[in-house]
């Protein structure tokens, strides 16, 4: 028996310009209706983008290419929300129901790409430079710290607790960064082991340590 053909779907987000004259507006539109882009290269961490969604909500809007009236931003965000969809629950702070009982998010449109390799390019370009902006670690450090004493802690930020078992630092790992910052936070009872940790890493001149003492004991 012949497969059953498969057909892409449709694209529903019609463009509304072919060329980028420069204006830009948020418009709420069908979350079943956005189409991602034929290549992209960025891979999606999908369960902490979830958990991201669900503190925070929907707060960034994705973005169309109108030339194409694919994505070229926010594909992970997007498939997110299909994912929350799918499962039933309620739609998160900034996504709204139409009338047909569809979830609508945001969307940035007005920008147009000049062909397909611009279009690519930029998918890449708007990754790759927030990358490339770094952290400054001695505030990251000091607002991860904060944050952890908050009801919800690290939850959906990118960064995680650590684990029951405190890892042993391979130092020769740091040596390439300008400053390596460790933040710990270990339970009392662990102490003589953490303290060996940190008298290994203070050794070297480019690692700063901030350790927190987590007493479960009160």
């Amino acid at each position: 028996m012949a497969s059953p053909k498969v057909t892409a779907p449709e694209i529903i987000v019609e463009p509304k310009a072919v060329t980028d004259e420069g204006d830009r507006f948020i418009e709420f539109v069908k979350l079943s209706s956005l189409v991602g882009a034929t290549k992209n290269p960025k891979q999606h961490d999908l369960v902490t983008l979830r958990r991201s969604v669900e503190r925070f909500g929907f707060v960034e809007p994705s973005t169309v290419d109108e030339r194409t009236g694919r994505l070229v931003a926010g594909h992970g965000r997007t498939q997110t929300l299909r994912d929350l969809e799918a499962a039933g629950g309620d739609p998160p702070k900034g996504v709204k129901i139409d009338d047909d009982g569809d979830w609508t998010i945001p969307l940035s449109r007005g920008w147009a790409s000049a062909d397909d390799g611009e279009a690519e390019a930029y998918i890449v370009a708007s990754n790759r430079l927030v990358e490339l902006g770094g952290w400054d670690d001695t505030l990251l450090d000091d607002i991860l710290a904060n944050t952890a004493e908050t009801p919800l802690g690290l939850d959906g930020i990118g960064f995680e607790p650590p684990a029951d078992e405190i890892p042993q630092p391979r130092v020769e790992q740091l040596s390439p960064l300008r400053w390596a910052h460790v933040l710990l936070t270990y339970p009392v009872d662990r102490h003589g082991e953490v303290s060996e940790v940190i008298a290994t890493l203070e050794k070297h001149d480019d690692v700063q340590v901030r350790s927190t003492v987590n007493d479960t004991s009160r």
